[in-house]
């Protein structure tokens, strides 16, 4: 058996099973036989996610267009904050580090 590997085969350890059984040909399936009646309740059930989706993309249009309203009255509001915030904090880191220097 070790003549009937490739080279760059050689020194690896083929007899490992990995849960890989080669076969000759594929299986034969057969078809299952289906109902037409739930073929026509999964219509339905189609047709209703899809209405559903769509209200979904709806609403969801809408709360993006509320968000970026917000969002531009919010970066104006928070400017003002953070500004006075980085000065609160200036007013507390600064004389902390000339503290520190003496």
């Amino acid at each position: 058996m070790a003549d009937d590997i490739p080279d760059y085969m050689r020194g690896f350890d083929l007899d490992e099973d990995w849960g890989i059984t080669p076969v000759s040909k594929p299986t034969e399936t057969t078809q299952p036989a289906i109902d037409p009646k739930v073929l026509e309740n999964s219509n339905l059930e189609l047709s209703k996610v899809k209405s559903d989706v769509s209200d979904i993309k709806a609403m969801m249009n809408e709360v993006m267009q509320i968000a970026s309203e917000k969002e531009t009255i919010t970066k104006e509001i928070s400017d003002e904050t953070i500004n006075q915030r980085f000065k609160d904090i200036e007013k507390i880191v600064l004389p902390f580090l000339y503290n520190l220097q003496k």
